[in-house]
């Protein structure tokens, strides 16, 4: 019999692949095919986040067979999500006043939105930073950078198709890589999945509010914006503790 731990890695990896490679398979699940060819993409996108989001759970559950709570907080669902919102709020801060006087607001279709900002994030945060990180650093024990590592390369990986020359893939790596490895010290540093979460969606939020691009590198001032929001999110979890609006 094979222990849990010895199972982690080799589970994570299997189940990063079969999302990376969903296009693949994504075609037989029914109802999808009907759902991307006859209603906007965001219907077809929310379905098939729904469905990763039910993988993750079901392998969880198949791998750890333990209480609901213990699967939550290894998944990084069991800490404060209000805390979560609160801190992310603080690190978007610059970037929401910058991209303010820069870019005009666009017009917005609600559910559109909802799946570009919360769904699809929600669904990246689980498998990425819950599911792959957590289950590497929680239940198999593994260092802090194989641990975050690994999943920031199928992260980044991930978002190969946003880029359409050599520059902007190595922008549109970095970044969402970059993005990932800093995801998963917040999740270390603040002990869940909400904290990356919110920056996550709030980060999200701001490209579809402002029309700031089509992809995470969309031109110098929202890269270093981003890059600010890195430096403001590590100052702010660094000295959270003298934060008062963040003490629980």
């Amino acid at each position: 019999m094979f222990s849990t731990n010895r199972l982690v890695l080799p589970s994570v990896i299997l189940l990063l692949l079969l999302m990376e490679y969903g296009r693949y398979w994504i075609g037989f699940v029914p109802g999808y095919s009907a759902l991307r060819e006859g209603f906007p993409y965001w219907i077809g996108g929310s379905f098939r986040s729904l469905i990763e989001i039910a993988l993750v759970i079901a392998l969880a559950f198949a791998l750890l067979k333990n209480s609901g709570q213990r699967i939550l907080d290894i998944l990084g669902l069991g800490s404060s999500p209000v805390l979560g919102l609160k801190a992310a709020l603080i690190m978007v801060l610059p970037l929401y006043l910058v991209f303010a006087f820069a870019f005009v607001i666009a017009e917005l279709v609600p559910m559109e939105v909802l799946y570009l900002a919360v769904i699809s994030p929600f669904a990246e945060e689980l498998l990425y930073r819950g599911f792959a990180f957590g289950m590497l650093r929680r239940v198999a024990g593994m260092g802090f950078w194989p641990s975050a590592i690994l999943p920031a390369l199928f992260f980044g990986w991930g978002h190969f198709d946003q880029a359409n020359d050599l520059f902007s893939t190595v922008m549109t790596l970095g970044l969402t890589g970059g993005g990932a490895l800093l995801f998963a010290w917040l999740f270390e540093k603040w002990g869940g999945i909400w904290v990356p979460l919110g920056l996550h969606v709030m980060i999200n939020f701001a490209w579809n509010l402002f029309a700031v691009g089509d992809g995470a590198f969309a031109g110098t001032l929202p890269t270093i914006m981003q890059l600010s929001t890195v430096l403001f999110a590590i100052i702010v979890t660094v000295f959270r503790a003298k934060i008062k609006f963040l003490r629980e």
